[in-house]
């Protein structure tokens, strides 16, 4: 498997063929990912996401905007190939599957691309800012032949996991009520203000609901 991420605005791949390639030690087993970064989604994907890939994967690139984020990033997992081009980086690493991790207001074009280009992709919810972007993007991935997945990570969070198991030990839930509760003083509103709270982030209460 090899996989390429999005780290702070960055974009992910991973081969998925069920092969991996050897390692420069001739560990045929290891994986490697590369990472890139695009937007401003720097932190979360340094404290969630790369910290998860890191533990199946050997991340072999990194793309990011923030120079600063690419090389703390490359020398904290020790990546080897650092671009501050994206398209670059699918280019010279050819990944399987990108993995784009940014505000949704930044992710249509750039998913777009990289199915343009042949590669498999992988965003976090939501998935675009509207039902007719969604729409483009699965005609996108028909045209280019691409398998394409959207993440809800919480859904496998232990706290709801532990959560969903304690209700069914109950018995039938026949009613249910979800709330989600955030702190967005510092933040500000959600894409800045190019979607709404409930789509954004509240949608893992509708999630959890499911």
């Amino acid at each position: 498997m090899e996989c390429v991420v999005d780290t702070g605005q960055a974009l992910s791949k991973e081969r998925t063929h069920g092969k991996s390639k050897e390692s420069k030690e001739g560990d045929s087993h290891s994986s490697e990912a590369a990472t890139g970064g695009i937007h401003r989604r720097g932190r979360p994907s340094l404290g969630r996401t790369l910290p998860v890939l890191a533990r199946g994967v050997e991340i072999c690139a990194v793309s990011e905007l923030n120079e600063e984020r690419l090389q703390k990033v490359g020398k904290q997992y020790r990546i080897k190939g650092l671009y501050t081009d994206y398209i670059r980086m699918i280019e010279t690493e050819k990944p399987d599957i990108v993995y784009a991790i940014m505000p949704t207001h930044h992710l249509y074009d750039i998913a777009a691309t990289v199915m343009e280009m042949g590669c498999n992709l992988v965003v976090e919810k939501p998935l675009s800012l509207t039902a007719e972007q969604a729409r483009m993007m699965a005609v996108l991935a028909r045209k280019n032949k691409v398998i394409t997945a959207v993440t809800l990570q919480r859904r496998f969070a232990p706290v709801i996991r532990t959560g969903k198991e304690m209700c069914e030990e109950v018995g039938p839930i026949h009613t249910a009520e979800a709330q989600f509760v955030k702190c967005m003083l510092e933040r500000g509103p959600a894409s800045r203000g190019a979607i709404d709270l409930l789509t954004g982030d509240g949608v893992h209460a509708v999630d959890t609901l499911r």
